[in-house]
């Protein structure tokens, strides 16, 4: 990683992986071709690698590349004193001066259990050193310095695409901020928020966000569904829009129970609301209507009102051409899913997590033989994703007959979320090597932790 820091100065900077720039530079000093060095007169032999040599090398290099310095973090864990203001300040102008002319990434993050004198004063004018050029702006702060910013009417950010704003100590309640700092970006098409404060949510012209310009929306934490219904609607050229809010700000959203009219919009192509919890999906699913929608992500319950509403919603939005990807969080019987799954004829993608794989296959190899009664006949990629302890007798030989059923599937992927301590059949895995060699991509895997793989039963590492 290529660094720029100060000495005691309690923040730590990085930038971007150490480009081709910099790594060809140590392939001047080996020799070429095969042929050992011990075979080799010492006439032609080259000097020896200096590691001095080298990292002036690399530092000229590096100095010298403005690309190399468009993207600093600076993460303040600790008081700063006046002189290391002025510190930072140094750091900030000759980062500025390395990095050209080029648009630039730049992250500043804070830790919420340190105090700082005047907060609101050190962030703002680091952010009014970056602000002309700042493209990409991601901000994880307490709620002091963000609600400081947000009100902050002196920097403006011309060039910004893509804002994130993480608030790292959330209040009861949430906060609604002007955001005035948006004021001046009419780039920005790039939006997520996370944690409780949230900008206000007037129309275009009475808000500092520009809503018309935004094409991706991502909400997570203390926002209601009320909030992310409105968000939709003031932002009606969103073509992708994340909402996790299993935790409502208002306490609840009784005002949306009552209220049927439908939403709709006409540009929207991808929902994530995987991380709201089923009841807030199911009243986003009774309201919307979504023509050119693309993916969809979302978790149901285990009711036949649930089944009613998403087919409705399908066929409400005129969207079972257009959806291409489904993710889904459900325990579904067989019935239930095949009903569910005519209503997606043309689905490519499906990713559904279950504890259970035996009704989602049984619905997926139903009419097996005949290919014209096959459910989502146009699926070419299988997510399969289960919390269960406990491999069923059959459970590894249900994939291979899978793949023998859908021959045209391009790829397969099980995860248990758990360890498990089952061993594949050699009779299984040599069916699914058979399938692998024709090019389907098969990847079998449990996990010991978060995203962690603990095993790789079948596929690659």
């Amino acid at each position: 990683m290529t660094q720029c820091t100060c000495p005691r100065l309690p923040l730590t900077t990085m930038a971007l992986p150490i480009p081709l720039e910099l790594t060809s530079a140590i392939f001047r000093f080996l020799p070429t071709g095969t042929i050992s060095t011990r075979d080799l007169p010492a006439s032609s032999l080259q000097p020896p690698l200096l590691f001095g040599k080298v990292c002036r090398e690399w530092r000229a290099i590096s100095r010298g590349t403005p690309h190399l310095w468009r993207s600093l973090s600076l993460e303040l864990y600790a008081e700063l004193r006046p002189f290391e203001h002025e510190k930072l300040t140094a750091l900030v102008t000759e980062w500025l001066r390395r990095s050209g002319q080029l648009p630039l990434h730049f992250t500043l993050s804070r830790n919420h259990l340190q105090r700082l004198d005047a907060p609101e004063n050190i962030i703002v004018s680091l952010l009014m050193h970056f602000a002309p050029r700042i493209e990409h702006l991601y901000l994880s702060l307490p709620h002091i310095d963000l609600v400081g910013i947000c009100y902050n009417d002196t920097a403006t950010l011309p060039a910004l695409r893509a804002v994130s704003v993480v608030e790292t100590d959330s209040l009861p309640g949430g906060t609604v901020a002007p955001f005035s700092y948006l004021r001046g970006s009419p780039l920005l098409q790039d939006m997520t928020i996370r944690g409780g404060v949230l900008p206000d949510l007037a129309g275009p012209g009475e808000s500092y966000v520009p809503w018309l310009q935004l094409t991706r929306f991502a909400a997570y934490d203390r926002v209601s569904v009320s909030d992310g219904m409105q968000i939709l609607s003031l932002a009606t050229s969103l073509e992708e829009f994340t909402l996790s809010c299993i935790f409502t700000r208002n306490g609840d959203d009784s005002d949306l129970e009552d209220t049927r009219t439908i939403l709709p919009h006409a540009r929207l192509r991808r929902l994530n609301i995987y991380g709201t919890n089923p009841d807030n999906a199911l009243t986003m699913l009774q309201i919307l209507r979504l023509p050119q929608l693309e993916a969809l992500a979302l978790r149901l319950n285990k009711t036949d009102e649930y089944i009613f509403e998403f087919t409705s919603f399908i066929e409400r939005s005129d969207c079972a051409s257009t959806l291409r990807e489904l993710k889904l969080g459900a325990e579904l019987e067989n019935d239930d899913l095949s009903v569910l799954f005519r209503a997606l004829h043309n689905l490519e993608d499906l990713h559904y997590t279950s504890g259970d794989f035996a009704d989602v296959l049984a619905a997926l190899t139903a009419g097996a033989g005949n290919p014209l009664s096959l459910a989502l006949p146009a699926l070419r990629k299988v997510q399969l994703t289960t919390t269960t302890f406990l491999v069923p007798t059959g459970m590894f030989a249900s994939f291979a007959d899978l793949l023998d059923v859908r021959g045209g599937l391009g790829e397969l992927l099980v995860t248990f979320m758990s360890p498990i301590s089952a061993v594949m059949p050699e009779e299984v895995a040599a069916s699914l090597m058979a399938h692998q060699a024709k090019g389907t991509v098969v990847r079998i895997v449990s996990l010991a932790g978060y995203r962690k793989v603990g095993r790789v039963l079948f596929g690659r590492a």
